[in-house]
């Protein structure tokens, strides 16, 4: 609400337009015995006057109700926040069991003449475990990068022969294969070899088949070609499978129940601060919060409201504010619309909070929110299909609305206008000036006032002990457009305003430097928090003239 940017605007237009008054331009162009002419007119729209106060675009106009907005997005759950993709690492063994029994065998029939052959008759299939944390049944990844490390070691002292493929694994539509040969070197050293598969693009499926998830399956069909050496019984031959610098395109399985959380962030409010208020009330009825929430998860959220608070920005105790519910069903897009964000918004506002209008005031302060998330709050239920894409993210945007409703009363404010020397230079012919101010006024607002003179030292001058007050005859400068029960201005209220300086004030106001312009302000009824509002099209209107009795004459002619 900015009753106080309007009523401080009105309550300096009887001396904003100059810095110095200035009575020699009126002194020299008037020298009639009578002279009486309008001097401005203007008119002004609620826009108009708050325009300088709102470089930061925060008023909006909403079917013509105004209101100070202020907006800020909070860090956004990403896709991981709850998907990281482990490496993996699992080594398979993958010996013939016929080694056991030639090794146990007496000389000379221990050893496997050369080219003679040892070969499992069907392809042997691995199940290498994909590791999860949280309760997740992955079935099936995008890649969008990643490695695959296959190293093969062996004490064997004869050629080995292995035709891999990783049918769950596809590239452009083929499974990734490779056929793999260890020659023996005849140095009774261990072999090792290592290939590398990329995994940019790749397609994977982790269902075994379609009978599991979490799974990755590895086969191998193998020969042991002989070199003539001996074989004990004991040796290895090992297939170490690996997955490693994985990132992902899309995710699809469930990703089980769980909470995570962001972590605290805050938004400034203080849009009050330019009017620096050290006094005075200011009451606003009707504040609220809403959280626009964009969506790109594929599957079912619960936000939680872990804290809302709010807390002066200086030296304040933080203060709690109580929101319900306070976990919000958050809507997501089914895997039809993968991509497309889905949008949630959420209400604070007085009727679901306990304290909102007593936190939301002119003091500036912090407005902290902490938010949490958990996936799939009702668990595994109906269609468990649970989906995530590379670019998954959860922002929140707050936007704090106040709107221009409430109350204000108790505020005084003073202006200050050079005079300098003009009314010692006045002649003595001139017997009043009488400045006419009449206000024509749209706004829900009352202006008291009073107008007196100060010397270079600050003092006021006075009249017989009493303050010489140009207004106080009639100290109502600016009365109320007349409200209708919603505290809706329906009349526009004329006052007028008469600032006479008559020539018996002229030897007292020598001393004069400054004029003062003090204001007291409120909103109509505000003393009994009576609420008014603003809108776009208020308008106040103003017309000043002066009429001068008397002769006066330059004192340069």
């Amino acid at each position: 609400m900015r009753f106080l940017v309007i009523s401080f605007v009105l309550s300096t237009l009887l001396i904003s337009s100059c810095k110095k008054l200035d009575l020699d331009k009126i002194k020299d162009a008037s020298w009639n015995p009578k002279f009486a002419t309008p001097l401005a007119y203007g008119k002004f729209t609620v826009k108009d006057m708050l325009v300088k106060f709102d470089s930061a675009g925060m008023i909006k106009t909403n079917n013509g109700e105004l209101s100070i907005v202020t907006t800020s997005t909070f860090p956004a759950f990403t896709a991981s926040t709850f998907v990281i993709l482990p490496t993996v690492s699992q080594t398979l063994y993958l010996a013939p069991s016929q080694l056991s029994v030639i090794g146990a065998a007496t000389p000379p029939f221990n050893v496997i003449p050369a080219g003679n052959l040892i070969s499992t008759s069907s392809t042997m299939t691995q199940i290498v475990d994909f590791p999860v944390t949280n309760g997740e049944e992955i079935s099936s990844v995008n890649f969008k990068k990643g490695d695959m490390e296959i190293t093969l070691a062996s004490d064997l002292k004869h050629d080995i022969e292995l035709a891999l493929s990783f049918p769950d694994f596809m590239v452009g539509g083929e499974a990734l294969v490779d056929t793999v040969r260890l020659i023996y070197a005849y140095d009774n050293q261990p072999m090792t070899k290592k290939i590398k598969f990329s995994l940019d693009g790749a397609k994977a499926d982790f269902t075994n088949g379609g009978t599991s998830v979490n799974k990755i399956r590895v086969n191998a069909n193998g020969k042991l070609i002989g070199t003539g050496q001996v074989v004990n019984g004991d040796e290895y031959l090992n297939l170490t499978f690996a997955i490693k610098n994985l990132a992902f395109n899309e995710i699809k399985g469930y990703f089980g129940k769980m909470s995570v959380g962001n972590p605290m962030d805050s938004i400034l409010i203080n849009q009050f601060e330019t009017f620096k208020i050290k006094k005075g009330l200011i009451g606003l009825t009707n504040p609220s919060i809403k959280m626009n929430i964009t969506n790109t998860f594929g599957f079912p959220l619960e936000l939680s409201m872990d804290e809302l608070s709010f807390k002066e920005i200086t030296g304040g105790t933080k203060v709690n504010m109580v929101h319900n519910p306070s976990k919000e069903t958050i809507n997501y897009p089914l895997y039809a619309n993968k991509g497309i964000p889905a949008k949630t918004t959420i209400a604070v506002n007085t009727s679901n909070t306990t304290n909102l209008d007593q936190l939301i005031t002119t003091t500036s302060k912090y407005f902290y929110v902490k938010t949490g998330a958990t996936t799939n709050p009702l668990g595994k239920a109906g269609d468990p299909l649970n989906y995530i894409l590379g670019t998954s993210k959860m922002t929140v945007d707050a936007e704090i609305d106040v709107p221009m409703e409430g109350f204000a009363t108790g505020f005084d404010r003073y202006d200050t206008i050079e005079v300098g020397d003009n009314f010692s230079n006045l002649e003595k012919t001139v017997k009043s000036i009488v400045i006419r101010l009449v206000l024509e006024n749209g706004f829900p607002l009352d202006i008291d006032g009073s107008l007196y003179f100060i010397d270079a030292n600050g003092n006021t001058i006075k009249n017989n002990g009493l303050l010489i007050d140009l207004l106080k005859f009639n100290p109502t400068i600016l009365a109320s457009g007349k409200l209708d029960a919603s505290g809706k201005v329906i009349e526009s209220t004329t006052t007028i305003n008469d600032i006479a300086l008559t020539s018996d004030l002229f030897p007292l106001l020598k001393t004069a430097k400054k004029m003062v312009f003090k204001s007291s302000i409120g909103t109509e009824g505000g003393a009994s928090k009576k609420s008014v509002k603003l809108f776009d099209n208020y308008t106040i209107a103003f017309k000043l003239g002066i009429n001068i009795q008397g002769g006066l004459k330059s004192s340069n002619k």
